[in-house]
C-alpha cells in the first residue's frame, strides 16, 4: 500500500525524470568504473607517470591484461627511470605478439642496455625470424657473438654492411677477427670493441676470454676497464687482474684507475706509477701518472710526467692539449708553459675563466665569444659563459640555454651544465 501511495504522490512526468536519471547515474557510473584506459591516459599527459601505471594496473585487473595494455606499462616503467621494471611487461607482450618488429626490437635493445646478452641474444633471432634482413639485428649479433663465435659474428657483421651498417666498429671488428694472430678472439674483439666506444660490449668480450683463458690478467684488466667506463663495479676485476699480473703493466694501470674511482689516490699513484715502470713506452701510464700527481697536490711531479706522455707519444696533440690544459687550470708555469697550445679552446676559455675570477668579466665574455666561434659546441667555454653571464646580468634564460648546450656535449663539464641548469630551473 504504501509504495502504491508513493506512486501516486509521484506525477506521472517527474516519475519517468527520476527513472531516466537512476538509468543516466548507473551509465555514468559504468563508464567512469571501466574508462580506466581514459585516466591512464589523461595522467601520462599531465606527467604523471606513476598515477598513470596504477590506471593501467586497475584496467588490468577488470579486464586481464592485453598485449597493448602490457606494451603500455612497459612504457610508463621507461618514462618513470625504470628499464628493468620495464623489461618483463614488454617481453610478455612480445610473446603474445610474436610478429610485432618493432616490441621485438624494443625487447632486444632494453636486454643490451641491462647487459642480459642471452635474453638479447634470443629477442635478436626472433627478430630476424620477423624480418631476416634486419640489418640491426645482424648487427647487435655481430657485436655479441665477436667474442665466442667469430665465424657467426663475421657472417652477422657482413650481413648488416650490406644492408647499410658501415660504422667504423663494424670494419674494425672484421678485421680483427679475421686477422690469425693467435690471440683470443676474445681479446681481439674486446679491443676492437673498446676503441669504438662500446663499452658494454667490450666488456662482455673481455670476460670471454677471462673465462678461456684463465688466468689472463690482462682480459681481467681489459674487464675492468670496460666496467669503469660503464660507470659499474670493476674491484673484483682490477684486483685480481692486479693480483695474477704483478708484472703486467696493463694490470697495474686498471688497478690504478679502479683505485682512483674508489678514492685510494695514493694507492693509485703507487699503482700507476708500477705501470709506468713495467711499460716506459706508453705516453698512456705518463698521463694518468701525472694525472694521479695532481690530484695529490704534487703539481710539480704532475707537469713532469705530462710532459714526458708528450715525449713518449712524439708530441701527439692529445697529450699536448692535456700538458697545456694542466697548465692554464692549475696555474703552475713554468717558463714554457705559456707557449703550449694558446690556440687550444679548452685553454683558453679556461684563461678566459680566470680573468672573470680576478673581475674583467667583459673581457672573459668577449674571449668565451670568441671560442665558441672557433668550437661552438666547446662545454667548458658554454658552461663558464653561463656562470659569467647569471653573475653580471642575472640573464637567465640566456644562461639557459648555453647550459642546456653545454650539458648535450660529452665532456667533464656536461654534468655539472646540468646540475646548474636543474638548480635554475626549480628556483
Amino acid at each position: 500500500m504504501r509504495r502504491m501511495r508513493l506512486a501516486r504522490a509521484v506525477p506521472p512526468a517527474a516519475l519517468l525524470f527520476l527513472i531516466l536519471a537512476a538509468a543516466a547515474g548507473a551509465a555514468l557510473a559504468q563508464a567512469v568504473e571501466t574508462d580506466y584506459r581514459a585516466l591512464a591516459s589523461a595522467n601520462r599527459r599531465a606527467g604523471r607517470v606513476m598515477q598513470a601505471l596504477y590506471y593501467v594496473e586497475a584496467e588490468a585487473a577488470r579486464a586481464g591484461w592485453s598485449p597493448d595494455l602490457l606494451r603500455l606499462a612497459g612504457d610508463l616503467w621507461l618514462e618513470a627511470g625504470s628499464e628493468t621494471q620495464a623489461l618483463p611487461y614488454w617481453q610478455a607482450a612480445a610473446a603474445a605478439q610474436p610478429d610485432d618488429r618493432s616490441l621485438l626490437r624494443q625487447v632486444a635493445q632494453a636486454n643490451i642496455a641491462l647487459a642480459r646478452w642471452p635474453a638479447a641474444a634470443d629477442a635478436l633471432l626472433k627478430l630476424l625470424d620477423a624480418a631476416p634482413g634486419d640489418p640491426w639485428a645482424h648487427y647487435q649479433l655481430g657485436l655479441m657473438r665477436a667474442a665466442y663465435d667469430p665465424d657467426a659474428a663475421r657472417a652477422h657483421l657482413a650481413a648488416a654492411a650490406e644492408r647499410g651498417i658501415n660504422s667504423p666498429a663494424v670494419s674494425a671488428l672484421q678485421e680483427a677477427l679475421a686477422a690469425d694472430t693467435g690471440i683470443y678472439p676474445g681479446m681481439r674483439a674486446g679491443r676492437a670493441l673498446l676503441a669504438a666506444g662500446l663499452w658494454s660490449h667490450a666488456e662482455l668480450a673481455f670476460r670471454q676470454a677471462a673465462a678461456e683463458a684463465a688466468p689472463y690478467a690482462d682480459a681481467l684488466a681489459y674487464a675492468a676497464l670496460a666496467r669503469l667506463r660503464q660507470g659499474k663495479d670493476a674491484k673484483r676485476w682490477a684486483e685480481q687482474a692486479a693480483l695474477l699480473g704483478p708484472n703486467s703493466a696493463l694490470a697495474q694501470y686498471a688497478h690504478g684507475l679502479y683505485l682512483r674511482a674508489a678514492g685510494d689516490l695514493e694507492a693509485s699513484r703507487e699503482a700507476l706509477a708500477r705501470a709506468a715502470v713495467l711499460d716506459p713506452s706508453s705516453p698512456v701510464y705518463y698521463a694518468e701518472l701525472g694525472s694521479a700527481y695532481r690530484l695529490i697536490g704534487d703539481l710539480a711531479n704532475a707537469a713532469r710526467w705530462l710532459g714526458m706522455a708528450v715525449s713518449a707519444s712524439d708530441g701527439d696533440r692529445a697529450y699536448q692539449e692535456a700538458l697545456a690544459l694542466f697548465y692554464a687550470e692549475t696555474g703552475y708555469s713554468p717558463p714554457a708553459a705559456s707557449a703550449l697550445l694558446t690556440d687550444d679552446p679548452d685553454v683558453r676559455a679556461e684563461n678566459a675563466w680566470k680573468h672573470h675570477l680576478i673581475g674583467e668579466s667583459e673581457a672573459a665574455l668577449a674571449e668565451l665569444d670568441s671560442v665558441l666561434e672557433q668550437d661552438a659546441d666547446n662545454a667548458r667555454a658554454l658552461y663558464y659563459k653561463a656562470e659569467i653571464v647569471l653573475a653580471l646580468r642575472d640573464d637567465r634564460m640566456e644562461a639557459a640555454a648555453l647550459l642546456r648546450r653545454a650539458a648535450a656535449q660529452e665532456s667533464p663539464f656536461s654534468a655539472v651544465a646540468q646540475r646548474l641548469l636543474t638548480r635554475l630551473l626549480g628556483e
